[in-house]
């Protein structure tokens, strides 16, 4: 039961995720939301 709420509570949240790959428009997008901008660094390159 807490791994379906779980499951139903992630996809309810992920709907409103907007992922940018440019950081000028995550900017220009987070100001005019009042949004604060997480960045994920992954791959090998960034150890």
């Amino acid at each position: 039961m807490k791994t379906l709420f779980s499951a139903i509570v992630m996809v309810v949240f992920a709907v409103g995720i907007h992922a940018q790959s440019r950081l000028e428009n995550a900017k220009k997008q987070a100001s005019q939301n009042k949004e604060l901008i997480l960045l994920n660094f992954s791959g090998s390159d960034w150890c």
